[in-house]
């Protein structure tokens, strides 16, 4: 589940980023506003973060684990949430950037 969560916010960066140029700066509006062409460093980015999941995966499974609801605290529910509190605290202040 974390991957596809990854894959919905990556996705919904993207589209929000193009919608909010849309909405605010239409006069420069283009296919560059998905930033899916950012530039090598972003691709390397998301490059590496594949492998790291992949190679997490592989050597420490139980990482992935989530323990599910009243299961208890554990180090993969722990950064999970953490790491979806960073992603949506940093949508948001994208979208304030841009407005």
């Amino acid at each position: 589940m974390p991957w596809c969560l990854h894959a919905i916010l990556l996705a919904w960066f993207h589209a929000s980023e193009f919608i909010l140029v849309a909405w605010y700066r239409p006069d420069q509006v283009n296919f560059s506003s998905f930033l899916l062409n950012h530039s090598k460093a972003y691709g390397v980015a998301q490059l590496m973060c594949v492998i790291e999941y992949v190679l997490e995966a592989y050597l420490f499974p139980r990482a992935k684990v989530m323990a599910g609801w009243g299961g208890g605290v554990t180090l993969a529910n722990a950064s999970f949430s953490l790491g979806c509190m960073l992603a949506i605290g940093g949508l948001a202040m994208r979208f304030v950037a841009i407005a």
